[in-house]
């Protein structure tokens, strides 16, 4: 249909372009015919002057009949040259316009050619976006893979050994302490200890393997916000000089996630701030709802992330502390991303870290479906009592 409208508009362009050429032509033959018409008569009075043939006057050659000549040479100069710059005008004026029309269309053109090109880059820059999402989620899942293929391989074969020292340790120590030999020498006892809290050290890190390799199937419940941020903070040892301080929002909606696993997440997050904080401080626990997710902040006043390391934070075996291999906050965020939340980090040196947590809170049947099958829990509980 446009291009059919564009044909039109060129023929009709055209066709008027042709009648003003040709009306011109037209114009243009009458008045040289007028004009050619008193030439030839000014050139016979002239040429009956010079060579003395006026001698009677006539009627073709007399001196009125001369002035009209000459008037109507001038009249028609006049129109002649009048109409010369009026279809001149018109065509310089044609031609104006028909360029402005085609600049206006080769500006809308371009305009649309623009926002397409804005379009298929939007659509190009998603497409690297998912692809770059895509690639990060293989290259985690590889690192899981490997993780996992390690895990399994040495889980088994280092567990009985550390199992084995840790009961022979703990077995020497109770020997020497009732045998009395602790005073003949001081620094066995303490030697046996940490030999006992290394083997603990190396357990838990054959732990964090595991549980960052292992992919567990997800079954979600209800549970309040503050009941979660009290079970992790009740399963952490804090020194006497860190504070915990909560402000949770009144009347906060529950989240609906797998409880364990967040509860432990949590956990982590809440003892990296009591690690990074060796003088004693305080930890800011934060929550409230907004939209469709809860919001649980955890703030310390410790040293903070090194800038160069903000970025990498939640990959595997990257750690800022000495004896850290780098698991906890990877499994932090696989388990939270598996419960369909998020984790960000804000952080500046020797000003403290801010984790903030985000999970899906419950719906209204998801929280009366749990507490039907509470009620039904206890009721089971009481029957069989």
């Amino acid at each position: 249909m446009k291009s059919l409208r564009e044909n039109l508009l060129v023929q009709f362009s055209v066709t008027s372009f042709a009648i003003i050429v040709v009306i011109a032509l037209v114009i243009s033959f009458v008045i040289s015919a007028q004009l050619e018409r008193n030439i030839e008569l000014l050139t016979a009075h002239g040429s009956a002057m010079m060579a003395g043939m006026m001698i009677e006057p006539s009627a073709s050659y007399s001196i009125p009949s001369l002035t009209n000549a000459v008037g109507e040479l001038r009249l028609m100069t006049f129109l002649a040259m009048g109409s010369g710059f009026l279809f001149l005008y018109l065509g310089l004026v044609y031609i104006v316009r028909r360029g402005w029309q085609t600049i206006k269309r080769q500006q809308t053109a371009l305009r649309q050619a623009n926002r397409r090109m804005d379009a298929a880059n939007s659509q190009l820059k998603m497409a690297n976006d998912d692809l770059r999402d895509t690639q990060e989620k293989l290259v985690r899942s590889e690192r899981l893979a490997a993780i996992g293929e390690l895990s399994a391989a040495v889980a088994h074969e280092l567990r009985n050994p550390l199992g084995g020292l840790s009961l022979g340790a703990d077995f020497v120590k109770m020997k020497i302490v009732s045998g009395g030999f602790a005073d003949a020498s001081p620094l066995l006892v303490p030697t046996l200890s940490q030999m006992g809290s290394d083997v603990l050290r190396a357990n838990s890190i054959i732990t964090d393997l595991l549980a960052y390799a292992r992919v567990e199937t997800i079954e979600p419940s209800s549970i309040d916000v503050e009941s979660l941020i009290d079970q992790a903070v009740s399963h952490i040892e804090l020194s006497e000089d860190v504070v915990v301080v909560k402000e949770i929002q009144k009347g906060m909606r529950p989240v609906y996630v797998q409880v364990d696993p967040i509860v432990r997440a949590t956990m982590n997050v809440i003892q990296n701030a009591s690690d990074a904080m060796p003088n004693g401080g305080t930890i800011t626990i934060r929550a409230n709802n907004r939209s469709d997710m809860a919001h649980i902040e955890i703030s310390d006043t410790g040293t903070g992330i090194p800038a160069d390391l903000i970025e990498s934070i939640f990959e595997p075996l990257v750690s800022t502390k000495t004896k850290g291999i780098g698991l906890g906050l990877p499994i932090v965020r696989e388990a939270i991303t598996r419960n369909g939340g998020s984790v960000v980090v804000i952080s500046e040196e020797r000003k403290g870290a801010t984790f903030t947590i985000k999970l899906p809170v419950a719906l209204a049947s998801e929280a009366m479906n749990d507490q039907y099958v509470e009620i039904f829990s206890d009721a089971a509980v009481a029957v069989a009592v």
